[in-house]
């Protein structure tokens, strides 16, 4: 496949996709569309197909995606509805009603407590499991307003955005958090001190 690879090869090329619609192209191509045995209304991402065949970028991107899979049975983790690596890398994610970042509103206080109440969880799960977000934005925070009327926050967007590996000064540093520490505490560094017991911090 070509970098001009649009919507209908996409489809043609994925029997698991009913229909795509190219929403934005670079080095990750965005679709909306369904899946042949549903959901039926979905994000797609695939690697550029002009990369397809760069390692680095194909590896990286199904990493990023099999770390997204390994947490979204959190509840406020955006699900992953499918994934695969032919003809190239893609992930289809459950599409949002909107986005807190393309709101045309504004919040009331009960709401905004929701959506930060929604996206720290969801930082909290990845953090159990390992998974760092990276691209945070009001564009990746999912709104939908559920039958209580609260607002809900699932978080997407877990990178995809850029399939490029992370440079070393931008992976953040692994620390222990001090609730999973033994040893003592200095409050003010929030760092483990007795490193037998923390040796994640060393």
């Amino acid at each position: 496949m070509g970098s001009e690879d649009g919507a209908a090869g996409f489809v043609e090329s994925v029997p698991a996709v009913e229909s795509a619609e190219l929403v934005s192209a670079g080095p990750l191509y965005k679709y909306r569309g369904s899946m042949a045995n549903g959901p039926d209304d979905v994000w797609f991402w695939t690697v550029d197909p002009a990369s397809v065949d760069d390692d680095a970028v194909t590896a990286a991107f199904e990493d990023r995606v099999g770390e997204w899979a390994a947490i979204d049975d959190a509840r406020y983790v955006a699900s992953v509805a499918a994934y695969d690596t032919e003809p190239r890398p893609w992930v289809a994610v459950l599409a949002a009603e909107s986005t807190v970042g393309s709101m045309d509103h504004s919040l009331s206080r009960r709401q905004c407590r929701a959506v930060v109440d929604g996206v720290t969880r969801a930082l909290q799960a990845a953090a159990d499991a390992g998974v760092t977000h990276y691209t945070l934005s009001p564009d990746h925070v999912h709104a939908s307003r559920t039958a209580n009327r609260r607002q809900s926050s699932p978080t997407g967007g877990w990178r995809p955005p850029s399939p490029r590996p992370p440079a070393a000064s931008e992976r953040p540093r692994r620390t222990t958090h001090p609730s999973r520490c033994t040893g003592t505490i200095r409050r003010r560094r929030r760092r483990c001190t007795d490193s037998a017991q923390c040796p994640t911090t060393r």
